[in-house]
């Protein structure tokens, strides 16, 4: 970027700048990234999630994985309704799992059992894991908040409620 700049910085100074070109790309992606953010990146988005929208199998994919991230990324009180334990994957072993809907009312299964939908995160990218239809009656609820159990998920268990709140006393949090 010296080279190209060196001769304005000549005109304009009367003699060379060392390190203007580097100050001058780094003022020039700060600019397109205020710009792009604001306002021509607002369309750009746009424009490509109409796209994405008009393709029926794409559509489909997208708008399910923008919900679940927007329940990571939003304070949506409809995303993780509450903490459970579920025994997943096999019997004996149990799986930490998030409510997002008690009940199924398209569901006109055997008896009146209650479903509750569930998402179980997979470790230690929690925007990817299974969802799950489980009675009731197989769903154990936990004192523990969102926020504590993505902390678990994310650290592959190392980070317990416990241990985090011992950390952030001793950092003076």
């Amino acid at each position: 970027m010296d080279n190209l700049l060196g001769g304005l910085a000549v005109f304009l100074v009367g003699r060379r700048v060392p390190g203007l070109g580097a100050l001058l790309s780094l003022l020039l992606v700060l600019g397109v990234g205020v710009i792009g953010a604001n306002v021509l990146g607002r369309r750009m988005i746009e424009f490509g999630e109409s796209l994405l929208l008009r393709l029926p199998l794409v559509r489909t994919v997208y708008t399910s994985i923008k919900q679940l991230l927007m329940g990571f990324v939003l304070d949506n009180k409809d995303a993780f309704q509450q903490v459970v334990l579920v025994e997943y994957p096999r019997p004996g072993m149990y799986s930490l799992a998030f409510v997002t809907r008690q009940g199924a009312p398209w569901y006109q299964g055997e008896g009146s059992e209650e479903l509750y939908s569930i998402f179980i995160p997979t470790t230690p990218n929690p925007t990817s894991g299974y969802m799950l239809l489980v009675p009731r009656e197989q769903v154990e609820f936990v004192d523990l908040s969102v926020e504590d159990a993505l902390k678990m998920i994310i650290s592959g268990g190392l980070i317990s409620p416990n241990k985090a709140a011992e950390e952030d006393g001793a950092s003076g949090a």
